[in-house]
């Protein structure tokens, strides 16, 4: 693959998902397939290699230089692990150096000592370690010297594709983690830099994987896999070649990462121009902006502006006909004094009023602040969990109600009796407002629900009244202002809660009736093309992420 194709190859993917990262990849596999256009007819055979390492082996056991280990050298046989070119051969790492060596210095000689924090991930990175003496590392540690080639072996160090060549160490020698296998290639017959080429390539990855024992979160690599796999080795010369051409590529995606990088930088500073001119004057015009190509705003911050601009009363106008605001709040009351006569016990007494101070930000003169337990009828079930059965009534708990629907998974059911006995503090109807008070904190959904159902803890049902618009009541709870005030008040450690006291103080900005209509009308349209937006992205994406699996079926499926 020359480095015109491999451009031309990626110009078509730099769009997708981690396309830089899946080109490295992609180098690595055809570099140990012999597919980067660096083979040479007249390279002398691997076979001879192979020869030459086995000699050496036995010329250094035989004057003690070395100890005898279990070596696998593998033949034609093996041609069915894959296809290489004509002048490679299939061996192992245990044929071409010795797996896991022993150092033997003296104790007072400095080395370099490699926790697993210091073995990089990328390719062409060197090792971050610090100068111990000798004798304080040497035992419970995986030694190592410079040239060796080391590998992580216990997850998800592995799987991150930690490993490298060691370079640069004090004295030449180190030890460190012992979650390490390291090879020490015997001679001149391969280079280390190819090895490690071949332990980032994504079938030794992707293999390597499924072969891990071990129980979950411990799981290792067994020596056997490192030692004895099927590995493909080329001529010298070509090692060479190869190595050259992997690092030039690597440069290159370097460079294309860092020209992303950039690219994504402009994107995101001409995003926040665009919400941030919308967000001050929300014209049509401006709102094209938001959904303009050359400003890829994520649909999660396009939808955090809608609602932002939804209660500070500037995604509608306002009408001077439209019936005022005191009226509303007149009806709420009215509703209020009317719940207390027919015996509700949850109606609180009557709060102070929000002072000018105390205004959260900034609302249109036609609207008036009021606290939530002034435009609510709180129904709490947040303490109680009824007992679960497999089937009956549903019971909709804290993690069925998402952001601004309720979703009917997972499902959990309660007995009809214990249906009755439990929803005495008030029954969920159409058009309440379900509320999450912790794990997850401040998701709200409208109920749409026909059928009965019960709820479970850390859920409050808000039941509007007055003439407040029960989804305008959705749009205030999740909007990033009412966000912000509510994690600014909640508490708890392992998970954040908020207290039902603390809640009902909160300030809820109200509209005249008329506006909510209106506000409720516009959100739901620009969340409805949003949500278009987003399907059209992961569209793209999955288009991208197919062509990238041509694109290298293309390329690997060459000979």
């Amino acid at each position: 693959m020359t480095e015109k194709e491999f451009i031309k190859k990626f110009e078509l993917l730099a769009d997708t998902p981690n396309a830089v990262e899946k080109m490295r990849k992609l180098v690595f596999g055809l570099a140990v397939q012999g597919k980067l256009g660096t083979s040479r007819t007249a390279d002398e055979s691997a076979v001879f290699l192979v020869r030459k390492a086995k000699a050496e082996r036995e010329r250094l056991e035989k004057n003690g230089k070395i100890k005898r280990q279990k070596v696998i050298n593998l033949g034609g046989e093996f041609e069915q692990v894959g296809a290489i070119p004509l002048n490679w051969t299939w061996t192992t790492l245990a044929g071409l150096g010795l797996i896991n060596p022993r150092n033997n210095d003296p104790d007072d000689k400095l080395a370099t000592f490699v926790p697993m924090t210091g073995v990089p991930m990328r390719y062409g990175s060197i090792i971050n370690g610090k100068k111990r003496l000798w004798g304080e590392i040497r035992k419970q540690f995986t030694h190592f010297a410079d040239g060796d080639v080391a590998l992580a072996k216990i997850t998800p160090c592995f799987q991150n594709g930690k490993s490298v060549v060691m370079r640069n160490l004090t004295n030449s020698v180190g030890a460190g983690t012992t979650e390490l296998h390291v090879v020490r290639p015997i001679g001149k017959f391969v280079d280390p830099y190819y090895i490690w080429i071949y332990l980032k390539s994504p079938s030794f990855l992707r293999e390597g994987e499924s072969k891990m024992t071990g129980s979950a979160g411990q799981k290792r690599v067994p020596t056997w896999y490192f030692a004895f796999r099927p590995f493909p080795l080329p001529p010298l010369a070509e090692q060479k070649r190869i190595v050259a051409k992997v690092d030039a590529l690597m440069a290159l995606c370097d460079r294309l990462e860092a020209q992303q990088q950039e690219r994504d930088s402009r994107h995101v500073a001409l995003s926040r121009a665009a919400l941030a001119r919308f967000n001050d004057e929300p014209t049509p015009a401006n709102l094209n902006l938001l959904f303009h190509k050359s400003y890829p705003i994520a649909p999660a911050d396009l939808r955090k502006t809608i609602l932002s601009l939804a209660v500070r009363g500037k995604l509608v106008h306002q009408d001077p006909r439209d019936e005022p605001v005191s009226k509303l709040l007149s009806k709420v009351r009215n509703d209020r004094v009317e719940l207390k006569k027919n015996g509700e016990r949850r109606i609180p007494k009557n709060f102070k009023p929000i002072k000018p101070s105390e205004f959260p930000w900034a609302i249109p003169s036609t609207w008036a602040w009021q606290r939530l337990a002034e435009q609510f009828l709180f129904i709490d079930y947040r303490g109680k969990t009824p007992q679960k059965q497999k089937n009956g009534v549903r019971l909709i708990t804290a993690k069925n109600i998402r952001t601004g629907y309720i979703s009917l998974l997972p499902e959990e059911f309660v007995s009809d009796t214990t249906y009755k006995e439990f929803m005495t503090r008030g029954i969920p109807r159409i058009g309440d407002v379900l509320f999450t008070t912790e794990a997850p904190l401040g998701n709200a959904a409208v109920v749409n629900i026909e059928e009965r159902f019960a709820l479970a803890q850390r859920t409050i049902c808000f039941r509007v009244l007055g003439t407040t618009n029960p989804k305008y009541a959705m749009i205030l709870l999740l909007s990033p202002q009412f966000q912000k005030i509510l994690i600014k008040n909640a508490t708890g450690i392992t998970a954040s809660g908020i207290k039902s006291a603390r809640l009902k103080l909160f300030p809820f900005a109200t509209p005249p009736r008329a506006e909510q209509r209106r506000i409720v009308a516009k959100v739901d349209a620009l969340m409805a093309l949003v949500d278009r937006l987003e399907a059209q992205l992961a569209e793209v994406h999955t288009c991208g992420t197919d062509l990238m699996d041509a694109v290298v079926a293309e390329l690997t499926d060459r000979n």
